[in-house]
């Protein structure tokens, strides 16, 4: 792994993680690609991650909905299941160029609902997109969908990022248990996001900063934005 390019794609990977709660997955891993094998982005990324969502969930922790909370993590906990299923019946490049347009329609939804003064959806959606929400994180880390249903369960931002960071807390601390009882974390993965760390607390100490700064509207904005932005990386980088 290159260090210097590593280096910047942690620092706009939780750039954008202080700023909107998600999205530090798709684009550290979206920049690595080109450079490294999946196997080596993924560890490294789930040992940084976890600080990270330590520090938003206890900064926010007032905010904290457990009844939401709770009940999102054991989906997303489940979600491992179906998503191993899935992977052996169907191409995961096909199953991430799917979720990506999916994640592109919730993203230009969210917009158009802010526009009309609607503030959440039907019960029955919010059901789908958590259980699909599930599915997708525990096939690939990525916290877009999870997103997309927090958007709809929580009152502004600071709870959304609060809630948002407290279930990836619950869920990649279960992942990254996994990953280090199957092998995938290894020492010199381990190594390599030790010497990343400082870089990740520069980019999330500057996106937090900016989300305290922006108005209500623009941190909105920013997290349809993320959320576009991450279908179109996965559909992109699953198609190329």
């Amino acid at each position: 792994m290159r260090f210097g390019i590593a280096a910047a794609a942690v620092v706009a990977a939780y750039l954008v993680k202080g700023l909107t709660g998600f999205g530090n997955t798709l684009v550290f891993s979206t920049a690595m690609s080109f450079f490294s094998s999946t196997l080596a982005i993924t560890p490294v990324e789930a040992v940084l991650g976890l600080p990270s969502n330590v520090f938003i969930a206890w900064r926010e922790r007032r905010s904290f909905r457990w009844r939401v909370i709770l009940p999102v993590s054991v989906i997303v906990v489940a979600g491992c299941v179906p998503g191993i299923l899935l992977l052996k019946s169907a191409s995961p490049r096909l199953l991430k160029v799917f979720f990506g347009f999916v994640v592109i329609a919730l993203g230009a939804e969210m917009l158009l609902r802010e526009r009309a003064g609607r503030r959440r959806g039907s019960r029955a959606v919010l059901a789908l997109i958590g259980l699909t929400a599930g599915v997708m994180s525990g096939l690939y880390g990525v916290g877009a969908l999870l997103a997309a249903y927090m958007s709809r369960t929580t009152e502004d931002s600071a709870s959304f990022r609060g809630n948002l960071c407290a279930v990836f807390l619950i869920t990649d601390s279960v992942r990254l248990v996994l990953y280090c009882l199957t092998g995938v974390v290894t020492g010199a993965a381990l190594l390599t996001a030790a010497k990343l760390l400082p870089f990740m607390a520069l980019g999330l100490a500057a996106g937090t900063r900016l989300a305290g700064r922006w108005q209500e509207a623009t941190v909105k904005r920013a997290i349809v934005a993320g959320l576009i932005f991450s279908g179109l990386s996965l559909v992109i980088t699953n198609l190329v």
